[in-house]
């Protein structure tokens, strides 16, 4: 597999995309909800595309501020590295010379069902297990993206699933 890797000015910033150039499409569909201040929500599947090592960035669009998203990691995984996750404006995300250049909003993420075990090292609880992310302070009109760079280190595997009986067959035969 042949990678191309784009300039950027901070070896952690969302922005430090690969792309793959043999067509490969990697992606993981992360449910996300979006809610307003008037509590009207509504559910989202937002594709993250693949990286380098594992990691994946997902881009989500806030509008002009109003909107707070609420990345459902716990529907998909037990463990996951969170490396960056901040706000950025459209216009910055589309322009290559400002991408990466110091423009992120940092965000402030409230945990539900999840646990931060260590710095970027989480574990979801739950299913239920989400990171609600609330914009920034609205300052003008400027459309928002919420952009995150995440690594799943464990995937959520229904408890059924995990006291399934082995037969010694499947051992032996393998």
């Amino acid at each position: 597999m042949t990678y191309m890797i784009q300039p950027i000015t901070r070896a952690d910033s969302p922005y430090a995309r690969i792309q793959t150039l043999d067509g490969a499409d990697d992606r993981v569909s992360l449910p996300v909800i979006l809610a307003d201040r008037q509590g009207d929500a509504v559910l989202r599947h937002v594709d993250a595309a693949a990286m380098h090592d594992g990691c994946f960035h997902v881009v989500v669009p806030i509008g002009d501020c109003r909107y707070s998203a609420a990345l459902q990691f716990g529907a998909l995984f037990e463990w996951l590295r969170v490396a960056t996750i901040g706000f950025v404006t459209a216009e910055d995300f589309a322009n290559e010379e400002r991408r990466g250049a110091g423009t992120e909003i940092p965000a402030e993420p409230v945990l539900e069902d999840m646990e931060q075990v260590a710095p970027f090292l989480f574990r979801c609880a739950a299913q239920t297990g989400f990171m609600m992310v609330h914009p920034p302070r609205r300052e003008d009109n400027r459309q928002i993206l919420l952009t995150a760079v995440f690594r799943p280190l464990v995937d959520r595997v229904e408890a059924a699933e995990r006291l399934k009986p082995h037969s010694l067959h499947e051992f032996f035969d393998a």
